[in-house]
């Protein structure tokens, strides 16, 4: 998929959108969701704007929404000196596919929008300070000269567009968002913020299809590959087996023929009074002549077995392979994505995944509350539900429920949600009758099951503990 979205010309555009639409906000988060995302969080009084760096699809990809984004446990925090600075000014640099966020402390953002190596600098005005993509070590020695410049903002020719996409201004200034060059347009506007997002989406959901979909091909293919030739060995052998004489067959001629045998021969020639003709039957020496036929007779119960499950195989592998052809069928002719995830199989992950409804929840001051309802219950509340910021509280020395505090990004716990929660721990506790009752308290990554523990038993390597009374929920 070819692209101009991070045309030199496009930037000025961009960054000239931004200086009017972010100054005077702060920032309230940075974080990476993931390896393949940063995600930016700016505020001013009640409006909030959250702009997103993606890198999934190999390109540097800009999101921008009037919501805030939220944190997950497991996202990593970033430019944690830039949070609560305010924005002064954002600045295109002069021939370069790049742009800068400034703030009140002489610090700035710079997105650098090289395709695949697209990243976000922390520096000042010196040096870089630290990075969003810490493995692209050339730019931790960025020369910043060649950066801090004013651009000159150029008009975007008619030839200057965006394919999967592609953004275009023309004689009115207008933007134009195109399937193709010259192609359909499916977004019109003259605001270059909306114009990115938009095509960030169709071009990441795009590049997922085609990702999922040659990897899907490609999974499909080699197991279908597999099975086809397990199927052709496993009917081989099926006709070795109709092909052999039945074992069965040479326990009669061995039985028939006791006298000409003799003890420690490893081979006996007999007349084969099935099929009219010698035949030459191999013998275990340590034997007696009766117990080789006895071999061989119990060798027939094996094979019958043995083809039994041979057929059974088959016809298994025969399903396996028809549904196997109708998934590669269904690949073929899925032409969204969400079709395509229809196909895929489940993974570990998606049937690790744990719905809120299976806990009992409350909430305070818009921070979630969530208990278990029972040992099972417990463990699949601290163990696949709660991420490793959230906040985890249990009745201490007795039994009772596990209850998980969700972490709001870059919020600390109020002492007042803090109290709400051990209460409740308290009263879901086998210590609900008692007056005062000490609930240990601690971060969920402080949390963890010992190899061979029961259901609902961890183990609790830092804790703080609060006393208070259980407290009954209203509407338990």
């Amino acid at each position: 998929m070819r692209s101009l979205h991070q045309h030199a010309s496009i930037i000025p555009l961009l960054a000239e959108n931004l200086n009017e639409v972010l100054l005077g906000f702060y920032l309230q988060d940075a974080f990476a969701a993931n390896k393949e995302e940063l995600n930016l969080i700016f505020v001013k009084e009640k409006e909030q704007l959250s702009l997103a760096l993606n890198v999934e699809a190999k390109t540097g990809l800009l999101f921008f929404y009037d919501k805030e984004l939220i944190r997950e446990g497991g996202a990593m925090p970033l430019f944690k000196g830039l949070i609560g600075q305010c924005i002064t000014s954002v600045v295109a640099h002069l021939n370069n596919r790049s742009f800068a966020i400034k703030f009140e402390n002489k610090q700035q953002l710079i997105f650098k929008l090289y395709g695949g190596l697209s990243n976000v600098l922390l520096a000042d005005d010196v040096k870089v300070l630290s990075l969003f993509r810490s493995s692209i070590q050339n730019d931790k020695n960025s020369n910043l000269n060649d950066l801090n410049q004013s651009h000159v903002v150029t008009p975007v020719t008619a030839d200057s567009y965006f394919y999967i996409g592609q953004i275009v201004e023309g004689l009115k200034k207008e933007l134009s968002f195109l399937t193709e060059p010259h192609g359909t347009i499916v977004w019109q506007g003259s605001h270059i913020i909306e114009g990115l997002h938009e095509f960030a989406s169709q071009y990441l959901q795009q590049f997922k299809y085609q990702t999922l979909k040659a990897e899907l091909e490609q999974k499909f293919s080699r197991q279908l590959k597999g099975k086809k030739a397990a199927l052709i060995a496993t009917e081989k052998r099926l006709i070795q087996l109709d092909e052999e004489i039945p074992p069965e067959e040479l326990g009669h001629i061995l039985m028939a023929n006791l006298h000409q045998i003799k003890k420690g021969e490893t081979e006996v020639s007999l007349f084969d009074f099935y099929r009219n003709q010698p035949l030459k039957i191999k013998l275990k020496k340590d034997l007696s002549p009766a117990d080789n036929a006895a071999y061989y007779y119990k060798k027939a119960k094996n094979r019958s077995v043995e083809k039994y499950q041979f057929e059974k195989r088959v016809l298994q592998l025969n399903a396996e392979i028809s549904n196997l052809e109708l998934l590669v069928e269904k690949v073929a002719a899925a032409q969204k994505l969400k079709e395509l995830r229809s196909v895929q199989p489940e993974t570990k992950q998606q049937k690790r995944s744990v719905q809120p409804d299976k806990f009992k929840h409350f909430k305070l001051q818009e921070f979630d509350i969530f208990i278990g309802k029972s040992a099972e219950n417990n463990d699949e509340l601290t163990q696949r539900f709660a991420k490793k910021d959230d906040l985890w509280l249990h009745a201490r020395g007795v039994g009772g429920s596990h209850v998980v505090i969700k972490k709001k990004p870059a919020k600390d716990f109020p002492k007042e949600v803090i109290e709400y929660a051990a209460q409740l721990a308290a009263y879901y506790s086998k210590a609900k009758g008692s007056g005062l009752v000490p609930v240990i308290y601690t971060p969920k990554k402080f949390v963890r099951k010992p190899k061979g523990a029961n259901l609902g038993q961890v183990l609790v390597e830092k804790e703080e503990v609060i006393m208070v009374e259980p407290k009954k929920p209203e509407g338990d």
